[in-house]
């Protein structure tokens, strides 16, 4: 195919006296005329512009296909955002509930801790009377001493002393009742105190595990 740039070759006429006038329609039928150069700059420029064309499509084609795999990968993101944001709202919502099992747990403590403090006044109370019993009973028993001796000093004053000695023996039964009754209330108020304390360290443990951060999700 010839180019622009390609000289078309001229054919070379004889002269005209050497041309047969009776041939020369004949001469003039059978020859085409050469193609024009305008003609063939639009071909090239044809297949230039379809060879452009042809790759224009491809790019924009390349493009759609990236732009729709771009939208994709965002949609995408943007669910993960969202569920993200779910997991971030129920973090919180468990955050909070701990908070508050936190707060009533240290409500608790705080409740066993005051009722531990009663629990021991209660006792030192009892070991007070206790011990206040314990000097009675000392006396009793030093008056009871004292008894037996002016009994054995004088013989009249022994029976006044071995009614004494009864009624003391009374009141020592009465004092000894009264002091297993406290007895008894002291160990009660140790096992309410033993058990005050489990209970204390029990939620003091449940205060150390809420505490601890949650796991990682």
């Amino acid at each position: 195919m010839a180019t622009p740039d390609t000289p078309v070759p001229v054919r070379k006429q004889p002269p005209p006296e050497e041309q047969d006038p009776g041939e020369f329609g004949h001469e003039a039928e059978g020859k085409t005329a050469p193609a024009s150069p305008l003609v063939m700059i639009l071909g090239a420029l044809s297949v230039v512009l379809l060879i452009l064309t042809v790759l224009f499509w491809s790019k924009m084609s390349a493009r759609e296909k990236t732009i729709e795999g771009n939208a994709n990968h965002l949609a995408q993101v943007e669910a993960g955002v969202a569920a993200r944001q779910n997991e971030l709202e129920e973090a919180r919502a468990d955050a909070t509930r701990l908070k508050d099992q936190l707060a009533e747990t240290r409500t608790e403590v705080q409740q066993f801790k005051t009722s531990l403090t009663q629990s021991k006044t209660a006792a030192e109370q009892l070991q007070a009377q206790l011990d206040k019993t314990r000097l009675v009973s000392a006396d009793f028993q030093t008056e009871l001493t004292e008894a037996k001796v002016a009994a054995i000093q004088s013989q009249a004053e022994a029976e006044r002393a071995k009614a004494q000695q009864a009624v003391a023996l009374a009141e020592l039964e009465m004092l000894k009742t009264e002091a297993q009754t406290l007895q008894t209330r002291v160990a009660e108020a140790g096992t309410r105190s033993a058990e005050l304390q489990r209970n204390l360290d029990n939620a003091l443990g449940e205060i150390t595990r809420l505490q601890r951060p949650p796991a990682k999700k």
